[in-house]
């Protein structure tokens, strides 16, 4: 009778361990097709713009009602490769500042093991960002969307300097076209819950 007291007890605890682990972190993927980032900077000649492609990214994080609660982790990915420009030249000139053949991927990571505390509806998320083979802390912030507790929206912008990368902002027509250093990335991003 003791044995069979305990095996209940021992099923118990597991049934409840095993629930709050599956409560305790939500995983979302993003949903590409209907997510966005473009990058646009000046020249000396007009300002230019890049539309990244291929983007991938997970998150981790809890919900309260139509609210993000706490954030555990973020990774994105945004492959050199998919950068489109509608000047074909720009394109070209940024893939090679961004070294594509040797650092094929931008990556950004949420800095830290400890889980985000928000409150409201938007968030300043402190992470590592790789570019171009260098990496470097910046603060992205975010403005949070939720519409169910399987569907959210992220935007936000974030000013960067290319030189903070070692990237040498791009020339062409022999030096005389110049572009600035500093870039403005714009995000606009839909992550969907797994299962």
């Amino acid at each position: 009778m003791r044995n069979l007291r305990f095996k209940y007890l021992s099923l118990s605890i597991m049934t409840l361990l095993f629930a709050i682990t599956a409560t305790a972190q939500n995983v979302y993927k993003l949903n590409a097709k209907n997510s966005s980032l473009t990058v646009t900077g000046t020249s000396s000649l007009d300002d230019w713009e890049l539309k990244a492609t291929g983007l991938g990214a997970e998150t981790g994080l809890k919900l309260k009602g139509s609210v993000v609660s706490e954030i555990e982790y973020v990774k994105f990915t945004s492959p050199v490769k998919g950068l489109k420009s509608d000047k074909n030249n720009m394109r070209r000139k940024a893939r090679k500042a961004l070294k594509r053949r040797k650092f094929p991927q931008i990556k950004f990571t949420m800095k830290g093991d400890e889980p985000h505390t928000v409150s409201g509806k938007n968030a300043d998320i402190t992470g590592m960002l790789t570019v171009a083979g260098k990496t470097k802390e910046i603060i992205a912030p975010v403005d949070f969307t939720v519409s169910s507790d399987r569907q959210f929206t992220v935007s936000g912008k974030v000013r960067l300097k290319m030189s903070d990368f070692g990237i040498d902002p791009p020339t062409a027509f022999f030096g005389t076209l110049k572009t600035g250093d500093e870039v403005e990335v714009k995000y606009n991003l839909e992550f969907t819950k797994v299962n």
